[in-house]
């Protein structure tokens, strides 16, 4: 461990210079189809001006901990007036409790700060997110200087299992939280989003662009999250409004890493579970005679749980993860997609160049 976390941290830093590099490439290219070929024009709304007074609101779901806590706190901490969507009120009062002794963990040059404020909302409630947008509309629309001009959709989970042995129940949990909340959250907040050239931002996984056994739901509902948010932002662009996933390998975070590790220790005492998640949870099969059958994917979840290990302090800082979702906002094009951490450009290295045969072996060598 004393090794892998400073090493984290090298591949951290070589991640943003490949940001860099990205935002440079891409920049060029927006430009040119810009001025010369009618392309999409630059958008400067979601970008704070704190010397005008200007901190845009950005409103951030699953903001409890981990990555949307993360991300709440630096976009607060770089000029953003953040509306932090939080479970309940303990979780929300514990959160602006933290942000008061909060300090940027890797500060740069110094940005006025915003402000951080949370606000309860069940994504998997569409009264829960109604009665927020509502608030919202009220708090926001008529501000000069804080108007919401994004929305940071969050919120959700991992599993790893057998998808022969996976519930339709645990299917059905992540398809709820992972996709169609995300499509809830941006529906009900697209009216406030259009008035002022608005950008969504779903966290998304590089699993939604590099499947691999033990993860094939996951896989499933992130690809369709990616592949669903570029769709759309075609439809929404000429509206004023761009999305965007940002596609995250391993991040280390404070409460998702002791939460599957858990769920590992309740996975390993069980006699009938299948897999485990990253909610804490132990997860048992369908139809109890199909515990029988998880022999014969025994060795791949004994790997993952090697894998998920090493990882859990291996894997980005979340604070990557945030600062990529600021270069969202900040940018005056905003890239369809952002991979962040090495595990993931990686893996999008390998799934473009590599033959499918080859990358077929390769995939089944590592993990099954």
């Amino acid at each position: 461990m004393i090794i892998l976390q400073p090493l984290s941290y090298i591949l951290y830093i070589a991640n943003r210079v490949y940001a860099y590099w990205s935002l440079c490439v891409n920049y060029t290219l927006y430009a040119i189809l810009y001025y010369f070929l009618g392309g999409i024009p630059p958008s400067y709304t979601t970008r704070p001006n704190p010397s005008k007074g200007y901190r845009p609101s950005v409103f951030v779901t699953g903001a409890d901990e981990g990555i949307g806590k993360a991300i709440a706190f630096d976009l607060a901490n770089h000029g953003w007036t953040v509306w932090a969507g939080v479970l309940n009120d303990a979780n929300g009062l514990k959160l602006e409790a933290d942000w008061g002794t909060h300090e940027d963990p890797q500060p740069e040059r110094p940005v006025a700060g915003g402000g951080l404020y949370y606000m309860v909302c069940n994504v998997l409630d569409k009264e829960a997110i109604a009665s927020v947008v509502k608030d919202m509309t009220a708090l926001s629309s008529n501000r000069r200087d804080c108007p919401l001009t994004a929305v940071v959709n969050v919120a959700g989970f991992c599993m790893i299992s057998p998808m022969e042995q996976t519930s339709r129940a645990d299917i059905q949990r992540m398809i709820d939280l992972d996709l169609m909340a995300y499509i809830d959250v941006t529906r009900a907040f697209l009216p406030l989003l259009k008035k002022r050239q608005g950008r969504v931002v779903n966290i998304g996984s590089y699993g939604g662009y590099m499947p691999v056994p033990g993860w094939a739901t996951y896989n499933a509902v992130k690809a369709g999250l990616e592949n669903m948010t570029r769709a759309w932002s075609y439809e929404t662009t000429k509206l004023g409004v761009r999305m965007t996933t940002v596609r995250p390998g391993w991040v280390r975070t404070e409460g998702i890493g002791p939460k599957i590790m858990e769920a590992m220790k309740e996975y390993d005492k069980s006699s009938t579970a299948v897999g485990f998640d990253s909610l804490g949870n132990a997860m048992e099969p369908e139809h109890p005679s199909a515990a029988a059958e998880a022999k014969a994917y025994k060795t791949m979840m004994e790997k993952w749980k090697k894998q998920v290990g090493t990882q859990t302090r291996l894997g980005t800082p979340a604070v990557n993860v945030a600062k990529t979702v600021r270069d969202a906002l900040s940018e005056a094009w905003m890239q369809p997609v952002y991979t962040v951490a090495y595990d993931a450009l990686l893996s999008q290295m390998f799934r473009d160049f590599l033959p499918e045969p080859v990358m077929e072996w390769l995939t089944m060598k590592s993990f099954t």
